[in-house]
This record gives structure tokens, C-alpha cells and sequence, in this order.
């Protein structure tokens, strides 16, 4: 082949060479899987691809031109002469091509000094530039300038690659004082050249996180000096609080401020007492106790103990038996549940006897709670005053010597009573002042009534219960029998003898204020169970319970319900429309009536109970009495 071809055969074969070896870097062309992993070159001869002409290749996998394999494309090592890929070297024609990079000098091959005639940028003479691998002047020892003066070039300046490069030995040529003949200072820096820091010069120091000057035993550190987050000595047995280290001024805190070992140490390293111990101990009461260390961890405070029914202070609170009902065996003054002026004795449990007078007085309510009161007075006035309809109010209790009930607690006694007489179309009622208050919960209304009309052997009259949140508190007309026109609230009634059969009958209602009658259903006739429809002898024991909203509760619960003998009649809802609403004071008004001669009415509420209650308010109770018109 002439030696043209083979110029051209070298370079189409350097170029082909060249591809393969970015392709493959001396694969042997078989399929590659495009999502498997690619090893990456670790030195230049995996990546040669055994052709002269095209250069040798480099192992770079940084290079931004190096493929999947890592591998760069090498220089054309004949640069512009012909190659000879067969004999793994360039063709010189000394004839022709003597200086054939065009820089001026002639080829070493033909007797000249270029070592290199195919790069015009190397010849003796040029100026050597700081480069990678460039030896642009033909001297492989010249590597670079020297910046900084100090007699080596920088290191960064390399001939040659891999093994066979010559490099400067400068590793900072901007500083004169860093060479490999400088000496070793303590500065953080390399200052002879030789790959480390600060070696032979360095000192021990502590890390010091606080900021305490103090640093942790454990956690030593090789530096020059102490700088912030580091500190000379050590001692620091918490890192994390400043005011803790060998030496500090110990507190009262639960905490080794000084670092000795002890904790709350403070009287000259002894330890009384640390924050917040507690130790058991006798009060001055007798009773067990506990003492808690001071605040200044110099002493324990006094001993403090459970509050015990003793008659005297436990808990050094200044006060007695303050956590029971009273103080161990004392009497102390009180108001009765009649509203009288009594003594409550506090027996040995710390337990409150019943307010109680020894005294009774005319007030129809049991002052010594003896299980009596003046029955014979209450609220009973005979019907032989024969008065005209529509008369006047009386006003009954001013001729019992007795002007006004005061009702109290849970339990009220409250009766009417009408006893025969010589007068038709009698009435008699009570009514207690606006007092009581609705709660959360039911109010439960507890009586029992006694009818009895030998006259006729039929029954004939009828009596009222009203819960009432407003209106006077005086009897109404007659033909109201005795419930005022102005009066807000809830009520039953119920009437002897008029149901079929002469049976008993009950009706719920309602009382707007604008002087009429709501009736809530149609009067329902009341069971056999209370008493007989033709013995003319009613006996039996009620119960009228209204519930109200309930304010923090969805939903309506507002009720009514009235329930005697074997008979229960209910109402709800949007019928009611919130009569007595949450807190709302109200009366109670009993009322009785009767047509016949000898007839007897005796009605009785023994107790009234509030469930979830709001406190209740002690009141009076007036009486009335009224003709009742046929």
C-alpha cells in the first residue's frame, strides 16, 4: 500500500478506531441492555482500543466528551504527517513535510529540535503555559510560571499524564509562604505542601457548646487555639446550660451546678434537702403528714397533712374540719327547713344534725322535726260563711292566727283543706310567692287528696294544681276558681264525678296571662283504682312533674305529666312553647272546690323536687278563699 493509502487507511482507520473506542472502549459489540448499570473505566488501557493512528485514549469519566464508559478520544499522534499504522509510527518525509506543523522549526526526525511537528503550539522556545498536559516549550521540567515567586510552580501545571506526568509541586501559587520548603504553622492550612493540616503543631481543646468556657472531657478536639464552640479547659458536666460547670455557684435546683457530684449541695458540699423532696412526718394535729423541701434547700417546710375530722388544722390552712359538713362536736346557729332561727350539732364524724328548734310555732311546718305541726290549723277554714258571688278575697289566714307559711329545702308542706259547712259553691286555695326555681331538670310535685260527699253519694267538686312563672298573687275571679287572669303557666285539674258514669276526670292546661284557659287534650276519665265513682269517697296520691329545655341539650324536652290512681296522662313539645324556662322563679297555687253541703276537700303537697336544681329561694305562702259561683 503507498504510503498515501496508508496515511488515509491510518486516519479512516484512527477515525473508526476513535468511534469504537467512544462506543465501546474495546467492547466486543454485542447487544447492551439501555436500562443496566454501566461500569465505569478506571484506568487509560480499558480504554485503548489497540490503534496507533487515532491516539491513544483516556480514561476521564468527568470529561463532559467521555461516553457511557468514561473514555475520551486521544490526539492524533502523527498530527498532520501520515501514519504508518502497521509499524505504530508517523511517516516522516524530511523532503517535504520537514517543519510540517508550519511553527518554524524542523522535526527532531529530521534533525531539528521540535518535538512534536504536529502541533504547531510545541517547539523549544515557546512559552510554557499551566495546563493539564500540554509541553508546549519540548522541556518536560518546565511545567508552568511562578506566580507567587516562591521557586515552584504551581501543581496544578502537569506534563504529561498518569505516571509520566511532571507536575508543579506549589499547592497554593498565590502565597509566597506556602511551599514544599515552608515551614508547618498552626493555621488551618497546608503550609508545606505535603497533603496535610496543621500536622506536629496542633493543641487538645474541648468542645464547649454553652459557651461557658468550659468544655466536655469526652469530646476532645485537635485545633490551634480555643475559638468560639471550643474552650481550653475542661469540666463542663452539662454542655447544654451555661451556668453549669466545675466550679459554678450551686442552686437550689435539682441540678449539679458545680459539678461535683452532689446535687442542691449548697451548705459547704452537704446536702439537706434537694427541690422538691418529700418526706413523711407528724403534725401538730397527731395526724400523718408531709414535708417539703424549702425553696432554698436548707430545710424542710412544716408539716403539712390531710385535712381530718379532729377539731383541729391538718393542713396548717387556718382552718378546721374545713373539708366536712362542720366542726367536730359544735353547734352552730341555723335556719330551719320551716324558716326559723335553730342549732345544727356536729356529732364526732364531722356530720351535721338537722336544723332544728326545740321550740314549736304556730307556722304549719315541723320547727322541731318531731314528725307534727298544728294540722289542725292548716289551712283550714269551715264553709259556713254564706257570701254572695263574686265577693271579695279573703284572706284566711288572718283568722288562724297565723299570717304566712315559709316553705324551705326540698320538702314542702303546703295543704287546703275544706271542711263542711252550711254553703254551696265553696272554694278554698294557697298559693306560695314566686320563689321556687326551675333548674335544669324535672320539677316533681308529690300530693295526695282526700274528697269525701255524703250528700249525694256522687262526687261534686273538682281541685287545682298550677305551677306559675307570673300574675298576682292573689285569688281570681270565681269562675276561674280562684287562678288569677294574669297568670303564665301550667296546671291540672281534676273533676270529681263528671267523666261517663260518673267517673272522675283530668285535664292538662295552659295559662297564656290574657286571662283565658288553654285546655292541652280533652278531659280523660281517671282509673277505678282511685277510690270508687259511686261510694261518694275519693282517696289517692298524685304526681305533676314538669321538665323544661334543657339549654345545653339538643332536641326538645320540655314535658308535662300528670299521674294518679292507675292513670297517667303527658304532654310535649310545641305545645308547651317554654311555659318555665331555666332559672325562672315560679309559685305553686293549690286550689279545691265543692257544690254540696258536708262536702270535704283536703289536698296535701308533702314534697316538691327539683332535679339538677338552681338554688331555690325561701318565700311565703298566703291563703285565700273565695265563693265559688254555681
Amino acid at each position: 500500500m503507498s504510503l498515501k493509502s496508508t496515511r488515509l487507511a491510518a486516519l479512516t482507520l484512527g477515525f473508526l478506531g476513535s468511534a469504537l473506542a467512544l462506543g465501546a472502549c474495546g467492547d466486543d459489540g454485542g447487544s447492551v441492555d439501555p436500562d443496566a448499570a454501566v461500569e465505569q473505566c478506571t484506568t487509560n488501557a480499558e480504554c485503548s482500543d489497540d490503534v496507533f493512528c487515532n491516539g491513544s485514549e483516556v480514561c476521564s469519566p468527568g470529561d463532559p466528551g467521555a461516553n457511557d464508559f468514561g473514555c475520551t478520544a486521544g490526539d492524533l499522534p502523527c498530527g498532520l504527517r501520515d501514519c504508518d499504522e502497521t509499524a505504530d509510527s508517523c511517516v516522516f518525509d524530511c523532503a517535504v513535510t520537514a517543519d510540517a506543523d508550519g511553527d518554524g522549526v524542523t522535526a527532531v526526525e529530521c534533525g531539528g529540535d521540535d518535538c512534536d511537528d504536529g502541533d504547531p503550539n510545541r517547539f523549544p522556545g515557546n512559552a510554557e503555559r499551566c495546563d493539564a498536559n500540554h509541553d508546549e516549550d519540548c522541556d518536560p521540567n518546565t511545567v508552568g510560571e511562578d506566580r507567587d515567586g516562591d521557586g515552584y510552580a504551581d501543581a496544578l501545571c502537569c506534563n504529561g499524564v498518569g505516571s509520566d506526568a511532571i507536575c508543579g509541586r506549589d499547592c497554593d501559587d498565590l502565597r509566597a509562604a506556602v511551599s514544599p520548603d515552608a515551614g508547618e504553622v498552626c493555621n488551618d492550612f497546608d503550609d508545606d505542601c505535603d497533603g496535610s493540616t496543621d500536622e506536629g503543631v496542633l493543641t487538645t481543646v474541648y468542645t464547649d457548646a454553652d459557651g461557658d468556657g468550659f468544655g466536655v472531657m469526652s469530646m476532645p478536639v485537635m485545633a490551634c487555639a480555643a475559638r468560639p464552640g471550643l474552650a481550653v479547659l475542661p469540666g463542663d458536666c452539662d454542655d447544654s446550660r451555661p451556668t453549669i460547670y466545675t466550679g459554678a455557684p450551686e442552686l437550689c435546683d435539682g441540678v449539679d451546678n458545680d459539678c461535683d457530684g452532689l446535687v442542691d449541695d449548697v451548705i459547704d458540699g452537704e446536702v439537706v434537702c434537694s427541690v422538691g423532696t418529700v418526706r413523711d412526718c407528724t403534725t401538730s394535729c397527731g395526724s400523718p403528714g408531709r414535708q417539703v423541701c424549702r425553696s432554698d434547700c436548707r430545710g424542710f417546710d412544716a408539716c403539712i397533712g390531710e385535712e381530718v375530722c379532729n377539731g383541729c388544722d391538718d393542713d396548717d390552712d387556718r382552718l378546721i374540719d374545713e373539708e366536712f359538713e362542720c366542726i367536730q362536736n359544735t353547734a352552730l346557729p341555723c335556719i330551719t327547713a320551716c324558716g326559723t332561727s335553730g342549732q345544727e350539732l356536729c356529732d364526732s364524724a364531722c356530720g351535721a344534725a338537722e336544723c332544728r328548734t326545740f321550740v314549736e310555732t304556730c307556722n304549719y311546718c315541723d320547727d322541731d322535726r318531731d314528725g307534727t305541726f298544728y294540722d289542725d290549723k292548716a289551712f283550714a277554714t269551715r264553709n259556713d260563711v254564706d257570701e254572695a258571688c263574686g265577693s271579695d278575697d279573703v284572706f284566711a289566714g288572718s283568722s288562724m292566727g297565723c299570717d304566712f307559711v315559709t316553705l324551705s329545702g326540698d320538702t314542702q308542706h303546703l295543704r287546703i283543706l275544706l271542711t263542711p259547712g252550711t254553703a254551696t259553691g265553696e272554694a278554698g286555695s294557697a298559693w306560695t310567692s314566686r320563689g321556687a326555681q326551675a333548674g335544669f331538670g324535672a320539677v316533681t310535685l308529690d300530693g295526695r287528696v282526700r274528697a269525701r260527699f255524703p250528700d249525694t253519694g256522687v262526687p261534686d267538686g273538682s281541685f287545682v294544681v298550677v305551677f306559675a312563672t307570673a300574675g298576682s298573687e292573689t285569688a281570681g275571679s270565681a269562675a276561674d276558681r280562684g287562678i288569677p287572669a294574669d297568670v303564665v303557666g301550667v296546671g291540672a285539674e281534676i273533676r270529681f264525678g263528671t267523666g261517663a258514669s260518673d267517673q272522675d276526670t283530668v285535664e292538662l292546661f295552659l295559662l297564656p296571662g290574657d286571662g283565658t284557659r288553654t285546655s292541652l287534650g280533652a278531659p280523660q276519665n281517671l282509673s277505678t283504682d282511685f277510690g270508687s265513682s259511686g261510694s261518694g269517697y275519693r282517696l289517692g296520691t298524685f304526681q305533676f312533674v314538669y321538665v323544661p329545655e334543657d339549654p345545653i341539650s339538643s332536641g326538645t324536652q320540655e314535658q308535662l305529666t300528670f299521674a294518679l290512681g292507675g292513670t297517667t296522662i303527658r304532654v310535649g313539645g310545641a305545645e308547651l312553647g317554654g311555659v318555665l324556662e331555666t332559672g325562672e322563679t315560679f309559685s305553686v297555687l293549690m286550689a279545691g272546690s265543692t257544690r254540696t253541703l258536708r262536702s270535704e276537700i283536703q289536698v296535701s303537697i308533702y314534697e316538691v323536687d327539683f332535679s339538677r336544681p338552681v338554688p331555690i329561694q325561701t318565700d311565703r305562702t298566703f291563703l285565700t278563699r273565695e265563693n265559688l259561683c254555681p
